[in-house]
């Protein structure tokens, strides 16, 4: 796959039912191997339902990005959120398996921090699997740095999960300075 073949766009109501499917698909990406049934299908039922996104893409308080191939096809997704006055946090961030490595993930990174700074935000935060060590390597590449802990509740197990945050403006400040 060449360099970024996504075209990272808003996601538009109407689009719950192909987000609602591509959200699960990418759930079972990243998760399927150490994440069994039953409970991996009933984590993907209750929090990507059609009913759930629309929630999401029709809630003024969240943005919820794509990735788009140019022949139509979504193969990633953030759900971004207000969290206070200052921060907003990355709720939902995938990326087919396909698309690693193309800088997909990068751009959809930055299209999050755009957003967080077009809403006059500092910082974006986001939870992760503290066993999730591709993604928690992308973020912390992406200057995301651990603040917290957190425990997550999947089906009956209780996992350990990090608290990662960046600022905003440093995002700015990079990309004017490697233009």
């Amino acid at each position: 796959m060449s360099k970024n073949t996504l075209t990272i766009r808003r996601a538009m109501p109407g689009e719950e039912i192909t987000l609602s499917a591509l959200a699960g698909e990418l759930f079972r990406q990243g998760y399927g191997d150490t994440h069994p049934e039953p409970d991996i299908s009933g984590y993907i039922a209750t929090n990507f339902s059609p009913e759930a996104v629309a929630r999401d893409l029709n809630n003024s308080t969240v943005a919820v990005l794509v990735g788009e191939t140019k022949h139509g096809r979504l193969a990633a997704y953030a759900i971004i959120r207000e969290s206070d006055a200052d921060r907003m946090e990355i709720a939902r961030f995938y990326v087919d398996r396909e698309f690693h490595g193309t800088g997909a993930a990068q751009s959809l990174m930055d299209a999050c921090i755009d957003e967080a700074r077009r809403r006059g935000k500092t910082a974006i935060w986001l939870q992760a699997w503290q066993e999730a060590g591709r993604a928690l390597a992308f973020y912390r590449k992406s200057g995301f740095e651990v603040f917290d802990t957190a425990k997550f509740e999947f089906g009956a197990r209780i996992e350990d999960d990090y608290l990662l945050v960046r600022p905003v403006a440093d995002a700015l400040a990079n990309k004017e300075t490697s233009r």
